[in-house]
């Protein structure tokens, strides 16, 4: 066994591992994506809404479904040391690649559109609160993951006389006990716009580390087939 060998053997250890940790991202995109959509009807009330949602939706759960199948090709492709699988497993890589440059741009372009969408999402959602379980948790969370509370502001709450979630009380145990006027954070609009010009750039960046490990993976998926072919075309013995 020579250090080709060696090296390819290495490489097949890391591209299995690499695989799985994309299945479980991908499981996880495809799952929320189904949750949702069988869930949809909790969401959302109005048909302006279910169109725009229902885009994303199955945008999603594409995502999810070719981002798993791409990595049971180069895991199945790297484990039965199968040439034709890590082919296919290569051009896959690449069309993903080839799309992630896509929405690269699409972000640097239409950065403001989505923001549009985000923000609009959670105006219809702010509006459902209090009328079912789901709106409640979504907006418990955004507020939480943003730190704010109300759509405008804590005050919206006090207008629309809707009960003041916990996210809105950071460090109290209960959120009755606390009063819109003691409420500091600002209003989720203000946050999803600061979001926005502050993450694109990190999201971009993000997009392009994902690119790396593609192209690296891509490398490898060709140095372990050449490796292969190799030994496939060597005589059995030398004279």
């Amino acid at each position: 066994m020579g250090c080709g060998d060696c090296l390819a053997g290495i490489m097949r250890v890391v591209l299995v591992v690499l695989n799985i940790i994309t299945l479980i991202a991908g499981g996880v995109l495809l799952g929320c994506g189904v949750y949702v959509l069988m869930n949809f009807e909790k969401f959302s009330e109005s048909e302006s809404d279910l169109k725009s949602y229902l885009i994303g939706l199955y945008i999603l759960i594409a995502v999810g479904s070719f981002v798993v199948l791409v990595s049971l090709m180069g895991c199945l492709g790297a484990c039965l040391q199968s040439n034709g699988i890590l082919t296919v497993y290569f051009f896959l890589m690449l069309i993903l690649f080839l799309a992630e440059i896509g929405i690269g741009i699409l972000i640097a372009v239409e950065k403001d559109e989505f923001e549009n969408q985000v923000d609009a999402s959670f105006k219809a959602f702010f509006d459902n609160q209090g009328e079912n379980d789901v709106s409640d948790a979504y907006i418990d969370a955004l507020q939480e993951f943003l730190h704010c509370c109300g759509y405008n502001g804590a005050t919206d709450y006090m207008t629309s006389l809707k009960k003041i979630p916990p996210s809105c009380c950071p460090g109290e145990d209960n959120a009755v006990s606390c009063l819109i006027k003691e409420v500091t954070l600002p209003g989720c609009k203000e946050r999803i716009e600061d979001f926005f010009k502050g993450n694109t750039t990190v999201m971009i960046i993000g997009l392009a580390a994902v690119g790396l490990v593609e192209l690296m993976t891509m490398f490898m998926a060709c140095f372990i087939r050449h490796s292969q072919m190799k030994d496939i075309n060597e005589p059995p013995y030398h004279f």
